[in-house]
């Protein structure tokens, strides 16, 4: 009782030794209000007073005993429920109403494991989350659509649908949830699944019938990472003379993505070239497939199926060129447009970093997520 009133006193009417520690409790936790604890009701007693440990074990006046557990059905809502409540219901908006924008902010990340082991995967995830942060949610197609796989697939599969011990353990420790896709149902993948078929498909192309090591592999599979995460997505800003544009790289390394430049090595004979002029032949012929099929989807959306508005004057938009330098695309800004007698755009007339030229409307592509 003699503390509490001494909290209730301004410091300065107190004595020197109670003045500073009254001073100090005032400060740290202004404006409270103080009460009076009965001894046989204060659990801190216990211990000022001596108390062996098996009487500690057995008191119940430890707070955890006597907290009453919160009425999940018609209690009072807590803050913590208020914000995980929040966070729901604003994941759910934006997947409605940016749905579009979401599905093409898809960002490829490739890694390449040695042999087909849980250590292994435990070394490729250990990796991913050094270089891109731990994820919450692992996704999986549980294997059973692959028919006639060979042994070493099949055993990659059964590592995936029946974690061992340690990668059971790693996953739990880390608070990884690992989740799958129903069987023969690639659609329920959604945006990973879409990017890893795009990729698998060039990659089998350029690469077919060459040996090469693993280093040489390794090279490869991060260059054509970074082509699938350079595709244009929309622009940064509306200014006229600013042609940059927002790609899945920007959500990595919060920039777009440069290569060196190198001679063009596609219409080389295998013959002439080193052993590392070919890997960069791989890359840019990889390059040049996927770039064209991508610009080929773009056109091809919707087409015939409804009408689409006309381009307007100021929009960003890509332009189908031949032999580009790899991550390099050819953008512009439209400054005229040119009317058919369906009143309908079919030429126009576009602004680019250097200069301006006229292409046919089936020449350029409307950025994805700018395309209504």
């Amino acid at each position: 009782m003699i503390v509490l009133a001494w909290l209730r006193k301004e410091p300065m009417d107190l004595k020197t030794f109670v003045q500073n520690r009254v001073a100090k409790i005032q400060e740290l936790y202004p404006n409270q209000l103080w009460r009076h604890v009965p001894s046989d009701q204060n659990p801190a007693d216990l211990v000022s007073r001596g108390a062996d440990p098996d009487k500690l074990l057995q008191q119940n006046l430890w707070f955890v005993e006597n907290l009453k557990g919160i009425n999940k059905v018609a209690g009072p809502l807590t803050t913590k429920e208020f914000e995980k409540a929040e966070t729901y219901l604003v994941k759910k908006v934006q997947e409605q109403e940016f749905s579009s924008d979401i599905n093409h902010l898809k960002t490829v990340h490739i890694e390449l494991v040695s042999d087909l082991t849980s250590q292994a995967f435990i070394a490729a995830l250990k990796r991913f989350i050094a270089r891109r942060r731990k994820c919450a949610k692992l996704f999986s197609d549980d294997g059973k659509n692959f028919v006639g796989a060979s042994n070493e697939i099949k055993k990659l599969l059964e590592i995936v649908r029946k974690p061992d011990e340690k990668l059971a353990n790693y996953l739990a420790a880390e608070g990884i949830e690992w989740k799958f896709i129903p069987a023969r149902s690639p659609n329920f993948g959604g945006l990973w699944e879409a990017a890893i078929k795009s990729c698998k498909y060039h990659l089998k192309r350029v690469v077919n019938g060459i040996n090469l090591t693993y280093e040489e592999l390794l090279t490869v599979t991060v260059q054509i990472e970074g082509i699938l995460n350079s595709r244009p997505l929309s622009p940064l800003s509306n200014n006229d003379d600013d042609f940059q544009v927002l790609t899945p790289a920007h959500f990595l390394i919060n920039r777009s993505l440069n290569s060196l430049e190198e001679p063009n090595l596609t219409k080389c004979k295998e013959s002439n070239l080193k052993k590392w002029q070919k890997i960069t032949k791989i890359v840019q012929l990889m390059w040049k497939f996927w770039s064209r099929n991508y610009l080929n989807q773009l056109q091809q959306r919707g087409k015939w199926m409804f009408e689409k508005n006309n381009v307007k004057i100021g929009d960003l938009v890509l332009i189908i060129e031949e032999n580009l330098p790899t991550y390099k695309w050819a953008l512009g800004r439209i400054v005229k447009l040119y009317y058919g007698k369906d009143k309908k755009v079919r030429v126009v007339k576009i602004k680019t970093q250097y200069s301006t030229c006229k292409r046919a409307i089936s020449k350029i592509c409307v950025l994805p997520m700018e395309d209504p």
